[in-house]
């Protein structure tokens, strides 16, 4: 007997899980309901698309299980909407300020991003060389990224730290270049605030993923809505452009994704459209969560093995005795296609059971609802919004991929705030300017 597919009804349950809840925060895309089922809707759709192609499966308990935990997060950001900020008035956001940094400060990043940039392309082509790349520049990716995922080799600490500090030296440059966007006349010279953005795309380059740039491009579009919106009153109208905004955004985010798959190797042909690229990575997901839950076993005895890897890493290096965990999953095939790659729920189901993936997803919810909501009703600084913006990434994949607490979840935020605090404080706080 055939199984029935519910992945349609999946689809249909959340796109009005995402109809709902938009008409319910008055088209504000960026309210953290609105975002994790309109998410979940899109990954759905992608899937569906491909159910004959790839003979994808979806079964009753995926159903159910995803289903519950888009509630339960739904459920989270409305109580913490609902007893925080129902009764409050949006505060807007009107300044007589723009942010102009001096050059000798602007240069002297500039520089610095170039000579970490250097560094690092050399570290990588050296172990590029080491693994047998011949043929140059051009492979040093196809080569290294394979070794990656098979956890043959790491990046150094070295090189993490340089990536992490030109992040958060692109991110206050973005946020002093859209903030002049937005609140004041945009001058010849704020486009001198771009220079240390466009050199931090090397830096996503030599990850040798996808993810640096995905997670950056989400923060560079959350930190600009932020700002537009707080200018403009959240009114029902700047919604709506918001949700223009969204779309015209995620065209450039796609040809982004593309781009970087470029230097993997993973690009377009005959046999691999773009639309084939776009459904693996954002609709596979859904169908071997349903695959995962009855097939895959990574189970060691130890709470949390697939979801608290930075807990792990540094109880390790502690010197406590921890099992060796993988961020990396098995893969489950369908026809013609695998992935290693099941939603984040999966994660929290293998790890905490239903009920631990009922209360992740309640709290997430309530958690970055009651983060985003202090933002959109109250007056906070530029730094409040920066790192929102830096953590709203998880949000945007949930239906790929856990990211909360792999990468958010460990000394790395640490890392991150302490980082971008640093640099608000030297670099903004030192380049406001009356706008005159």
């Amino acid at each position: 007997m055939v199984e029935p597919n519910f992945l349609l009804l999946f689809f249909l349950t959340v796109l009005l899980l995402s109809m709902g809840s938009l008409l319910y925060y008055k088209f504000d895309v960026l309210e953290p309901g609105v975002l994790m089922s309109a998410t979940m809707t899109f990954s759905a759709f992608m899937a569906f698309l491909n159910i004959d192609r790839w003979s994808l499966t979806f079964g009753f308990e995926a159903w159910l299980l995803l289903t519950i935990a888009i509630v339960l997060f739904q459920l989270g950001s409305y109580c913490s909407y609902k007893f925080g900020f129902k009764n409050a008035k949006i505060q807007s956001y009107h300044s007589d300020v723009r942010y102009e940094p001096a050059w000798l400060l602007t240069a002297f990043c500039c520089i610095g991003m170039i000579g970490m940039a250097i560094f690092s392309f050399w570290e990588l082509y050296n172990l590029s060389i080491s693994l047998g790349n011949v043929e140059g520049i051009t492979s040093i990716i196809k080569i290294v990224r394979p070794a990656i995922e098979k956890q043959l080799i790491s990046l150094s600490r070295w090189m993490n730290y340089r990536q992490a500090l030109a992040l958060a030296i692109a991110s206050v440059y973005s946020f002093m270049l859209l903030f002049n966007v937005f609140n004041s006349k945009l001058k010849v010279k704020d486009l001198f605030l771009l220079t240390p953005i466009v050199l931090y795309f090397p830096f996503m380059i030599m990850t040798t993923g996808r993810m640096a740039m995905m997670s950056f491009g989400i923060y560079f579009f959350v930190l600009g809505m932020v700002l537009y919106q707080k200018k403009y009153g959240y009114t029902i109208q700047c919604n709506q452009k918001a949700i223009l905004f969204l779309v015209v955004a995620s065209i450039a985010f796609i040809g982004m994704f593309l781009l970087m798959g470029f230097f993997t190797g993973k690009i377009a042909s005959e046999n691999h459209t773009v639309s084939m690229i776009l459904a693996h990575y954002a609709g596979i997901s859904l169908p071997a969560f349903d695959k995962a839950i009855h097939t895959v076993y990574t189970d060691n005895g130890f709470v949390g093995s697939t979801t608290l890897l930075g807990l792990y890493r540094v109880l390790g290096r502690l010197g406590i005795t921890v099992p060796q965990v993988d961020i990396f999953l098995p893969f489950v095939k369908f026809d013609g296609i695998d992935t290693n790659v099941y939603t984040a729920e999966w994660r929290y189901y293998k790890d905490f059971g239903s009920i631990g993936l009922c209360a992740i997803m309640w709290i997430l919810g309530a958690s970055y609802s009651l983060f985003y909501n202090k933002i959109k009703y109250d007056q906070v600084s530029p730094f409040v919004i920066i790192f929102y913006a830096s953590i709203a990434f998880p949000l945007f994949l949930s239906s790929i991929d856990e990211r909360f607490f792999l990468d958010l979840f460990g000394t790395a935020i640490i890392y991150q705030f302490a980082l971008l605090y640093i640099l608000y404080k030297v670099i903004i706080c030192n380049s406001v300017k009356n706008n005159i």
